[in-house]
């Protein structure tokens, strides 16, 4: 029999390798040997899907079981959460609120949240389902946030600081009106790549800010949204390589 040589390296490296697949993948290797057991416990990155559940309980019971075992001094280097067919309920997004902050309280580097359409779709109703990332927009070790059909709370009465932030994303992402945009991009001051779709304002009032300065490090944006104003295009004016589109 050949030796089994990838058993042989040391817990940090086996933890890397399980860092490329899906958690729930990297949790089936714990059936391959006593050497393979706790391993995918460490793993500094956490990746769930509801397409690889059978429903959402299986995949919250999931999750909750992965982060109860984990060791409470391990970081989270990434957090991922994407789900396509489900209709949030207020608890269902209370649930993944707790999830994200506590990844954000485990010096978190990388969040990807891909939420539903129907999320969005709710935009026009009266109470609309909605999503607290004000823990989010102030974690001081956060480098790359991708949002997807997100309906967002008011985040400009939140401190909002992501020094290190250095790429973000948006896809169909609800503000309450372009200033909390100012507000965001302008807590920012290192961002290096900036990614908009399809962003929708409640209210379009646009701030009088006198100064406002073009982000520094900023060398690719890409937008498509349905307005630009002036203060917006000041914090992009410095950009190296520029894609507007209007929706």
């Amino acid at each position: 029999m050949a030796a089994d040589r990838i058993s042989e390296l040391p817990d940090p490296i086996l933890s890397h390798i399980l860092s490329f697949i899906p958690t729930k993948l990297a949790a089936t290797t714990s059936i391959l040997s006593k050497r393979w057991k706790s391993v995918w416990h460490s793993v500094l990155t956490l990746d769930f899907d509801d397409q690889t559940f059978k429903d959402f309980d299986s995949l919250t019971s999931f999750m909750l079981s992965t982060i109860s075992s984990r060791d409470i001094n391990l970081p989270i280097h990434s957090f991922a959460f994407k789900c396509v067919d489900k209709t949030f309920s207020p608890y269902d997004l209370k649930v993944l609120n707790l999830y994200v902050i506590f990844a954000v309280e485990q010096k978190l580097e990388n969040l990807s949240l891909h939420m539903p359409l129907g999320c969005v779709s709710k935009l026009f109703f009266q109470n609309p389902n909605e999503i607290d990332l004000s823990r989010v927009f102030s974690c001081r070790t956060l480098q790359v946030l991708d949002l997807s059909r997100l309906i967002l709370k008011d985040i400009t009465f939140q401190p909002l600081d992501l020094p290190l932030l250095k790429t973000l994303r948006w896809d169909f992402v609800l503000f309450k009106n372009i200033n909390q945009v100012i507000e965001l991009l302008s807590s920012c001051p290192i961002l290096e790549e900036l990614h908009v779709r399809c962003s929708v304002f409640v209210e379009t009032t646009i701030p009088e800010q006198n100064n406002l300065k073009a982000l520094p490090n900023l060398v690719k944006a890409s937008m498509h949204t349905r307005f630009y104003p002036s203060t917006l295009l000041t914090l992009l004016s410095g950009v190296k390589n520029l894609h507007l589109e209007t929706v």
